[in-house]
């Protein structure tokens, strides 16, 4: 009875001080406790006083510094129940709503959006809480911003005896995205549209251009002097050229707009599908290949077999000065990814120059040296950063080139 007659003195004594002040209330149950007794009940009671005190403010300095963080996220914070109601809401998500935290929480999504709307995101919240797991949504609805689509990830709260089921969401604004998304796809009809004029407008004069060199040439090219017939056959070299140009900036154009097919890709077969044509285009070349390990990829394989084409073809065209050339290709796998290169003795280049040999037209080398347009490497860039993966070229006057391209590991693509 002593015992439980302690308790009630010093619950008395604690309710009597209110726990206005964080150290007077723990003197008073001293003193009183004192004057009652001197057991141990008093010592627990005067310690779980203190404890008590001092967890109340750790939690509410913790709930206040959450808070400001939530505050502080440039996206829309909040719990929602699968009725509508907004039982959270941080500063950012109240914004966009057109009120403050205290103004929006409590009040239903039905008040605030329009009935389809609202409809839409209570059926999206309803579906994700019965999948049990949290996923990505995209979401449009009108609000004080008006009409603004969110990308949002929402899932199930872990359940709370006594309260309502609620879906926690994190919706970041996407509006001006979404915007520049459709501006890049009226972009790219035009292009389509201008590339469908490239290849029928421009390649008609090319072809009356190498019509009528060649009408010149078999009619009155008997005539002709040397000088005549240099110019003549130079007429006709580029033509030839131009149209190789148009074929390679269509496809370039074509690269950059076509979907990828993502599947698992042999770069040992693609590797060597390219270099049995490299060395069908000059049978009589001595070349040295080396073809080590490859790791498997996971990408578009058509487009992955172009940029194996146009690396192996420079290779062998930049070797063209060797009696007997060397190239070697070789792959691994490694904490950035998976890695490839090819590797070759030839001419090489300025490292000064290595940023320019990936643009459209860039060329380090003269045309009456090696032919090309200029456009190989840099559809090889494309594709390889479409893929999410990054180009990179060391060489040197006369010591051969290196080029590298990092894709990511297929596990992770």
């Amino acid at each position: 009875m002593a015992a439980g007659a302690l308790c009630v003195l010093g619950l008395a004594a604690l309710t009597a001080a209110g726990l206005q002040e964080r150290d007077q209330p723990v003197l008073r149950v001293e003193t009183l406790l004192a004057a009652a007794a001197t057991g141990g009940a008093a010592v627990f009671l005067i310690r779980a006083a203190r404890q008590r005190t001092r967890l109340a403010a750790e939690l509410e300095s913790s709930r206040a510094r959450m808070q400001t963080v939530l505050d502080n996220v440039p996206a829309s914070v909040y719990l929602i129940g699968l009725d509508g109601c907004l039982h959270f809401l941080n500063k950012e998500c109240a914004r966009t709503l057109g009120g403050t935290p205290d103004e929006i929480r409590g009040r239903t999504i039905r008040e605030i959006f329009t009935a389809a709307d609202a409809q839409k995101v209570i059926d999206n919240n309803k579906a994700i809480h019965a999948g049990g797991r949290y996923v990505e949504v995209e979401e449009t609805v009108t609000s004080a911003d008006g009409r603004r689509v969110y990308l949002s990830l929402k899932g199930p709260l872990a359940p709370v005896p006594g309260e309502p089921p609620v879906v926690c969401g994190v919706s970041t604004d996407i509006t001006a995205r979404k915007e520049t998304e459709k501006s890049l796809e009226e972009a790219n009809a035009e292009l389509e549209a201008f590339s469908f004029s490239v290849s029928h407008d421009l390649r008609a004069p090319l072809r009356a251009i190498d019509g009528f060199a060649r009408v010149l040439d078999e009619e009155s090219g008997p005539r002709l002097d040397d000088e005549g017939r240099r110019l003549l056959g130079r007429v006709r070299a580029n033509v030839e050229r131009m149209g190789r140009l148009i074929d390679d900036l269509l496809e370039f154009s074509r690269l950059g707009r076509q979907a990828l097919r993502e599947s698992d890709v042999d770069m040992d077969e693609l590797v060597r599908r390219a270099a049995v044509e490299a060395a069908g285009a000059e049978p009589e070349r001595r070349v040295r290949l080396t073809i080590g390990d490859l790791p498997p990829a996971r990408g578009d394989a058509a487009m992955l077999a172009v940029v194996w084409t146009n690396l192996l073809s420079n290779a062998y065209k930049y070797t063209r000065t060797r009696s007997e050339a060397r190239v070697e290709v070789g792959g691994e796998k490694g904490p950035e990814g998976l890695r490839y290169w090819v590797r070759d003795d030839g001419v090489g280049f300025d490292p000064a120059y290595a940023d320019k040999l990936f643009g459209v037209f860039s060329r380090l080398h003269r045309a009456d040296e090696f032919e090309g347009t200029g456009v190989g490497l840099a559809l090889v860039k494309r594709i390889v950063e479409r893929h999410g993966g990054r180009v990179e070229a060391d060489g040197a006057p006369g010591r051969g080139a290196e080029f590298r391209f990092l894709l990511p590991s297929w596990r992770d693509a």
